[in-house]
């Protein structure tokens, strides 16, 4: 079996499994009374599927069958610290994992390290990512944090993916809203996209293989559910990319006939197919490090029109409406 590690309060119970890069696995939400993250008919088949958040790097799937599916990070060894401070417990993770650059066949030697912390006072979860080029060439890589979430406990009708914007990047898709404006794929087109907001499940006739991958430059994104008034927001930092370079991640969404994910992305690209394109990879010079922050918060009470009008998300808090709006705590 894999190593697991826990992490728990009165708000909640996650199960790691860095062995999986799984990190977490599992985020049971007590108020809810169910995991935030899809389940399978048995754990050992979402263990198996690498549901949950499950961290991809150098790439995540490489259409040409250079490299192996899901990335490097799920087969690392790891090494693992934990210590608890003030009601905060820390975990960091570290591994390092080397590949040859698939176009100049050159040796990439990355340093992954992730650290994950969680208060006993909150839901909250932060996640620190910081990625090293330990190597003498220039590093380029695909970096993905791929969360699974089903708001409400399944995915069904009523349920959203929404982030903020006016403009994503789409890749290669199957999506009618775009073929009747003409989008083709690898370009930019406006935000958001018909249908892909909301997500209703396609059954006989109706279900096509319809799909679409979009990439929205964003500071945070959401999944919920009508119905139950439950979600998952995701809030990033910008990312320090070597010494003065920042940028945004994307919120990268997919949508099927019978699910949908949400992936906090580097690059705007999964494939590595496109390994030569600038947009499809991000890079570091030698001894050049990135970094940023992922905070996952769970909640109920608010539905999709309540983040249509968010006008600001921090760490701890999200404003409803303006200054004069409404202020929703999400971690103390």
């Amino acid at each position: 079996g894999e190593r697991a590690v826990i992490l728990e309060n009165s708000f909640f119970k996650s199960v790691i499994i860095p062995g999986k890069a799984m990190f977490p696995a599992t985020y049971f939400y007590k108020p809810s009374g169910h995991d935030v993250f899809f389940r399978r008919e048995t754990m050992e088949q979402s263990f198996m599927s690498l549901d949950g958040f499950f961290d991809c790097m150098p790439w995540v799937g490489d259409s040409r069958k250079r490299g192996a599916s899901k990335g490097l990070l799920k087969t690392a060894a790891w090494q693992i610290d934990a210590r608890i401070d003030g009601g905060v417990a820390t975990l960091a993770f570290r591994t390092e994992i080397s590949y040859p650059d698939f176009t100049t066949g050159r040796t990439t030697h990355l340093a992954f390290a992730k650290t994950i912390m969680g208060s006993e006072k909150h839901a909250q979860l932060r996640m620190d990512y910081e990625i090293e080029n330990k190597g003498r060439d220039k590093a380029r890589f695909i970096m993905v944090g791929h969360a699974r979430v089903a708001a409400g406990g399944k995915y069904d009708r009523g349920d959203y993916i929404y982030a903020p914007g006016t403009n994503c990047w789409v890749t290669e898709f199957k999506w009618p809203a775009l073929d009747k404006l003409g989008v083709k794929p690898y370009s930019w087109t406006s935000w958001p996209i018909e249908g892909v907001v909301d997500f209703a499940p396609k059954e006989g006739p109706e279900k096509k293989g319809d799909s679409v991958y979009a990439f929205v430059p964003a500071s945070w994104s959401v999944i919920g559910d009508e119905k139950s008034r439950e979600y998952v927001l995701f809030h990033y930092s910008p990312v320090q990319m070597g010494k003065a370079i920042m940028r945004q991640p994307f919120a990268c969404i997919l949508h099927r006939d019978n699910d949908y994910l949400l992936e906090i992305s580097l690059s705007r690209d999964i494939d590595a197919k496109n390994w030569d394109e600038p947009w499809a990879t991000a890079s570091l010079a030698p001894g050049e490090k990135a970094r940023f922050t992922v905070y996952m918060t769970p909640g109920q009470g608010l539905v999709k029109a309540d983040f249509e009008k968010v006008t600001q998300v921090t760490p701890d808090r999200l404003i409803i409406g303006g200054a004069s709006g409404r202020e929703i705590k999400l971690a103390n």
